[in-house]
């Protein structure tokens, strides 16, 4: 029990650590919130099969979900921050919190559901295809964050890498 919490607690800061370089050399938000939650998906998908995966590699999908936890919420932080300068970190503020309380609502009713119907295999892959949702409304909503960028005058919207 001691030994897994302090893995996952390296785990977090690792993925903190992670965050910090990123916010540095990726400059799109949008595609840094992909970049931390795209990496969860076949962490999550190799977790819904316990008890035919290796207790290592469970510990080690686990492990990966927390470094990109911790990974995106040093992002999402960051990121909000990064609009102050334009006077839009209320709306990036609102918009990520918002989304982020849709989807508290949405998973607190679907995923007791599942596992009281299907199982906790089911519901862990489901966390899975949960992202998967994420990712690709990340990835529509790039054109208008793409168009906001430029409305606001803001030209560096290109993804730098350092």
């Amino acid at each position: 029990g001691n030994t897994l919490t302090i893995v996952f607690l390296i785990a977090g800061l690792v993925g903190t650590l992670l965050a910090g370089k990123l916010c540095k050399s990726v400059k799109n938000q949008v595609v840094g919130m992909m970049l931390s939650i795209a990496p969860m998906i076949p962490a999550l998908i190799v977790c819904s099969f316990v008890g035919s995966v290796p207790i290592v590699g469970m510990v080690s999908c686990f492990s990966l979900v927390a470094v990109c936890e911790a990974f995106n919420g040093l992002l999402r932080t960051r990121y909000t921050m990064a609009f102050a300068k334009f006077g839009k970190s209320g709306l990036a503020s609102g918009v990520l919190n918002s989304a982020m309380s849709v989807s508290f609502v949405i998973a607190s009713y679907i995923v007791p559901l599942l596992i009281e119907n299907l199982g906790w295999h089911i519901a862990i892959f489901m966390w899975a295809m949960f992202i998967v949702v994420a990712v690709v409304m990340l990835l529509i909503s790039n054109i208008n964050y793409k168009r906001m960028m430029s409305q606001l005058n803001i030209e560096d919207t290109k993804t730098e890498t350092a």
